[in-house]
């Protein structure tokens, strides 16, 4: 009989890539709600706050494209290697962000206050996603290899994921 192992257990970015795509727009709806309460206006720019909401989503969007692709190509879709890879793909969709968002901030100068709130707030939106979405996938991928599942009594998962009888 073949029982399964950490090393062969394989997860799906699909549900990430889900939420990756979910967070921004729902940033740039915070942030254009922050805008709208505080009043501020966009004198200076030519850019109205839809549109500088919107860039700063993009910014996200492409930098959570981007870190999924490398997540996928660093842990060949492993979910031994999920952890490492998701701490890479962090990096990765956050400095592409910054940068995008450095680039479209010194380059066409959007509403600051605007841009950098709905930045901020689909940047924290992104890493809550990412933390939900692969604490539940090492989670999930634990229970099938211990085969008693997370919470039920008479085993435990151990940190090396074994089980252990209780």
């Amino acid at each position: 009989m073949t029982y399964p192992t950490a090393a062969n257990e394989q997860f799906s970015p699909a549900p990430l890539l889900g939420l990756m795509l979910l967070a921004p727009a729902a940033g740039a709806l915070i942030g254009m709600a922050i805008s709208s309460l505080a009043g501020w206006s966009n004198e200076a720019s030519s850019w109205n706050r839809t549109q500088a909401c919107s860039a700063a989503a993009a910014c996200w969007l492409m930098g959570g494209l981007l870190g999924i692709v490398v997540m996928a190509a660093i842990s060949n879709m492993a979910i031994h290697r999920l952890p490492v890879a998701v701490i890479v793909s962090s990096m990765v969709r956050a400095g592409v962000a910054l940068t995008d968002g450095l680039v479209i901030t010194f380059m066409f100068k959007p509403e600051i206050r605007t841009f950098w709130t709905a930045f901020l707030g689909a940047g924290v939106l992104c890493l809550v996603a990412e933390t939900w979405w692969s604490m539940g996938a090492i989670k999930a991928a634990a229970a099938r290899v211990t085969g008693a599942g997370i919470g039920k009594s008479g085993s435990t998962v151990t940190s090396a994921g074994g089980s252990n009888p209780g």
